[in-house]
């Protein structure tokens, strides 16, 4: 009961966000003001760029039907260029100075986790389309919301296609990171649901590129497997 009526009252929260201002006649509707950072460098340059392209197009779509609940839809988007702390300043100002109505998150899960505290210190709420590690999901938090599968189950159906075609063995190389160890640790509980064999499991430290050598060894502990 108690899970439900907090679920509830964060739904009223966004209700009220949502509900359009009393508009005399010959005024035209404030827009609802949706705040997000994008990175533009960095590390998420590439998938943030399809992320806010997605963005946009919703935007576009959205106001062609004729906005959300009669009203326009304002995107505001700010560079955190790939940086954790400054997407946590992008998403604190975006509350307090842009007066955004609500926020989606930025792209990935280190980000995210960064800026969340700063809409949850505000009781803003996110909506986490953009990042599915579990540390966001871990901490209590009671305006960010999910959009997808969590990290732990991105692979359950390569496994599951690896099973049925008989296929015992499989290696786990990955990003010594939050989102990475989800996505690491989950493939290693449905391979062992699925009676996979995990022959390596080994991580290697965040921005590492030269990864010749790791896959050589991993390659040459697999042989002895």
């Amino acid at each position: 009961m108690r899970k439900w009526l907090s679920a509830w009252r964060t739904f009223v929260l966004a209700a009220v966000i949502l509900m359009p201002p009393a508009i005399t006649h010959g005024q035209s509707p404030q827009p609802i003001r949706i705040g997000a950072t994008i990175s533009l460098s960095g590390k998420y340059q590439e998938p943030s760029a399809m992320v806010r392209d997605g963005y946009r197009l919703w935007e576009k779509q959205v106001n062609q039907r004729g906005g959300l609940i009669n009203r326009p839809v304002r995107l505001v988007l700010h560079d955190d260029r790939s940086d954790p702390q400054m997407a946590y300043q992008h998403y604190y100002r975006m509350i307090n100075e842009d007066r955004v109505d609500l926020v989606f998150s930025p792209y990935g899960t280190p980000l995210t986790l960064q800026a969340s505290q700063a809409t949850e210190s505000r009781q803003m709420v996110m909506l986490a389309c953009a990042a599915s590690g579990r540390a966001i999901w871990n901490r209590g938090y009671r305006y960010v919301f999910g959009m997808y599968a969590l990290a732990d189950r991105y692979f359950i159906g390569m496994l599951d296609l690896m099973a049925r075609h008989d296929l015992d063995g499989v290696s786990i190389l990955y990003e010594n990171s939050p989102f990475n160890i989800d996505v690491a640790d989950g493939a290693v509980k449905w391979a062992q649901r699925f009676g996979v064999r995990v022959l390596v499991k080994q991580s290697f430290p965040p921005g590492e590129k030269q990864l010749d050598p790791l896959i050589s060894a991993v390659a040459q502990k697999m042989l002895r497997v």
